[in-house]
């Protein structure tokens, strides 16, 4: 089923959010209460002027706008010019898969994700950048739906935003893009320790 994955990562969440979080946590309330909303408005959509796009995709979209208000200027618009750069390059390929499917080499979500997430790291690619990384994924691929919503607008053609398939997309990129963060954490600390124990046997030497 089309949406499974979104759900049991959103479930996932609120399951960690409530029960697992300390109570003092300054995440637990909110991420609790936004997992939620998300599942119940799983089912749902809207009406926009020639769109019919998911409630989800439009509150998630909001929820990303908020993260990045606490960012300064240049922040924010190096940030938006990365996930303009990601919405044009899943636009082309959404309509490039739709108009000549044979380039499908492997299932679609595996390839968009690779995709994202490789041009994703080109842009952000230290371990601090974790954060607008995910949310220039984020933002990108929804912008990017609605241009190739706005493609198929004028060509008279049925599509609609933020469907469940593309639910299931950016889930996966967003567990892709925390595993990467994993992978650079992992990295940096092995990379601390050996660099740390080289210091102690240059002091034994000496």
């Amino acid at each position: 089923m089309e949406g499974s994955f979104f759900l049991w990562l959103m479930w996932a969440g609120w399951i960690i959010s409530t029960f697992l979080l300390n109570k003092d946590n300054y995440w637990r309330f909110r991420s609790s209460v936004a997992a939620l909303i998300l599942i119940i408005s799983f089912p749902f959509g809207v009406s926009l002027p020639g769109y019919q796009t998911g409630v989800t995709a439009v509150l998630i979209f909001l929820l990303s706008m908020m993260f990045i208000r606490r960012y300064s200027l240049s922040e924010k618009v190096y940030l938006f010019l990365c996930s303009f750069i990601i919405a044009m390059s899943y636009s082309s390929f959404s309509l490039l898969t739709f108009y000549d499917p044979v380039i499908l080499v492997v299932d679609k979500k595996i390839m968009v994700t690779v995709i994202i997430l490789i041009l994703s790291l080109l842009m952000y690619g230290r371990m601090k950048y974790s954060q607008k990384r995910l949310l220039a994924i984020i933002i990108g691929m929804i912008l990017g739906d609605f241009l190739t919503g706005a493609v198929f607008l004028e060509s008279n053609l049925p599509y609609q935003i933020g469907t469940h398939f593309f639910l299931d997309v950016l889930s996966i990129l967003v567990v892709g893009g925390c595993a990467v963060h994993l992978v650079q954490s992992l990295t940096d600390t092995q990379s601390s320790l050996i660099k740390s124990a080289l210091k102690k046997g240059e002091v034994k030497n000496i």
